[in-house]
């Protein structure tokens, strides 16, 4: 005969026996919301698939004909959908690293100065751009970067230096992109590293000073290792936000000038909806998806790997 022991006991009595009928209830009124969220995923996604194979174009009386891979052999094949692809991948490479080293010294100093009365205050306010919607920014920005009643020029020009045309200027205007987009969303990569910052134990600390760690040197062999999974969940978050960026395009250079600031969201919008080749577009949706769902996956089994 087994005897439970003192904690096994207080355990026992502690862990209520959950009988199956109730697992099944509560599975039962969970299932209508998952299926709601399913279906709502699921359907654009079959649609845009199916739609993607079609030259169906939305609103136009002609008949739909099936033509297979050729939107996707289009995309692939067109110079002007590489520089897109190319100009977006810009974007993630040089946006994303600068949201994750200027959020995590922006982090640090939060964490110096967590116990001080208002800095929570503080944290607060600094977290408003990313509440804003993202038009909203785009057309801030755009009266802020304007040559001619712009904030910014103005104190160029006070200043004695030259102000550049931020949005017009084909070689900058990317960047200027680039410059409102972490604006907006670096405050939440910071939240999140603070975050970071505080679940590391003092203790570890402590012990990693009396080895004789210093300050540098306690960034890379101990937080940024204690929050490999934090910065990965960033990556993952500011990385598939810098893809999707469109409203920001839409608002201040609609692609432009020319084509140097349209990127891939901004060109499914204009080949759908602005010259309605949907099949077209559809495929450039699709190969996009694809694509974010396998850089998620990469990114996801070096972040989370157990060691």
């Amino acid at each position: 005969m087994t005897t439970l022991t003192t904690p096994d006991r207080i355990r026992a009595q502690r862990t209520p026996h959950r009988p199956d009928s109730t697992r099944a209830a509560r599975r039962a009124f969970v299932a209508p919301l998952i299926v709601f969220l399913a279906l709502m995923s699921a359907v654009p996604t079959i649609f845009s698939l199916v739609t993607s194979l079609t030259d169906y174009k939305v609103g136009a009386d002609t008949p739909v004909h099936f033509v297979g891979l050729a939107n996707y052999v289009r995309v692939v094949t067109s110079p002007e959908m590489l520089a897109t692809y190319g100009r977006t991948f810009l974007v993630v490479v040089i946006a994303l690293p600068f949201e994750l080293i200027v959020g995590y010294l922006i982090a640090k100093v939060f964490h110096r100065v967590h116990e001080l009365r208002g800095s929570s205050l503080i944290r607060t306010v600094y977290l408003l751009p990313v509440m804003l919607p993202e038009i909203v920014v785009g057309l801030l920005f755009g009266y802020i970067m304007n040559t001619r009643v712009g904030v910014l020029g103005f104190l160029l020009s006070a200043a004695g230096l030259p102000a550049p045309d931020w949005l017009g200027d084909p070689r900058i205007a990317i960047f200027s992109i680039m410059m409102i987009v972490v604006w907006q969303w670096t405050p939440l990569a910071t939240v999140i590293l603070y975050g970071g910052l505080l679940g590391i134990p003092g203790e570890v600390r402590e012990a990693a000073a009396l080895d004789g760690a210093g300050r540098i040197r306690s960034v890379f062999s101990l937080e940024v290792p204690m929050m490999r999974k934090v910065i990965g969940l960033i990556a993952l978050l500011a990385g598939v936000q810098l893809i999707g960026t469109f409203a920001t395009v839409l608002v201040t250079t609609q692609g432009g000038p020319g084509t140097t600031t349209t990127v891939l969201s901004y060109e499914i919008y204009r080949q759908a909806f602005v010259f309605f080749n949907t099949g077209y577009g559809s495929a450039i949706a699709i190969i996009t998806l694809v694509i974010v769902i396998l850089l998620s996956q990469l990114l996801v089994r070096f972040a989370f790997k157990e060691d």
